[in-house]
Parts: C-alpha cells; structure tokens; sequence
C-alpha cells in the first residue's frame, strides 16, 4: 500500500470536518500530498503529521468555514462555534486520535496550548451537553 492510498481518505475527511465542502477538500488533500511527497525522506512516522501540517496550511484561514455544519450532532454543531485553533485541535484529537505532540508539531505550537485549547473545547461540549439535558427535563 502506497503513502497516497494510505492516508488519502484521513486527509480528505480532516478538511471536510473542517470546510463543509468537498471540492476544497479534495483539493487541499492533493496539494498536501504534492507538497509532501517530494521532501519526504521516508521517516513514515512523521509524514502523517507532515501531511496534515501541509493541508491545514493549504486550507488557510479563510476557507475553514465557521457556520456551515452539514450535520445535526450536538458535537458538530459545538464543534462549528469553537474559535479556529480549537476547531483545528478538537477535529485532529478526537475525531482523528492525533496526539497532543504531533497536533503541535502540525500548529506548531507548544504542547501547553494545545492542552488548554482541548481542555477549553471539551469543557465547552460538556456545558452544552449538560444545557440540553437539562432543557428536556
């Protein structure tokens, strides 16, 4: 199994959970493998992360969108008001079990602000999750 066949469908899924759009998905997942391929020196433990560093920079700022959730979850509709950086490293945590070293090294940013941007989200689903349970009693 080739690098591309490997991770094409993580790539493809992380900027959909963070566009809402398909055409700026794939493509930001092609360019990042454009992008990484060539200067990849074979150490596969780090081309995932290298890979996903790539796309989220191919992604910009600007085409992440804020209020376009096509899902009806309590989580995607949380995950959709979360500021930027914690949209980034909830997405690549939970939905991509990432660790908290590598989601770093791909914002790079130190391990610490990675900490409190999730602890902040979680808390944040928590307080939600706790809102509408009391909301139905």
């Amino acid at each position: 199994m080739n690098l591309i066949e490997r991770f094409q469908d993580e790539l493809y899924s992380l900027a959909l959970s963070l566009t809402y759009d398909a055409e700026i998905s794939k493509k930001a997942a092609l360019d990042a493998f454009e992008k990484t391929l060539p200067a990849s020196s074979g150490d596969f433990s780090r081309i995932k992360a290298e890979l996903f560093k790539n796309m989220l920079s191919e992604l910009g700022f600007f085409d992440i969108k804020k209020n376009n959730s096509q899902a009806a979850d309590i989580v995607s509709l949380i995950k959709k008001s979360l500021p930027l950086f914690d949209k980034k490293t909830f997405v690549l945590k939970y939905e991509f079990n990432v660790s908290v070293a590598d989601i770093s090294y791909i914002l790079g940013v130190p391990d610490i602000k990675v900490k409190k941007s999730l602890l902040a989200s979680v808390r944040k689903v928590m307080r939600k999750m706790k809102e509408d349970k009391d909301d139905l009693r």
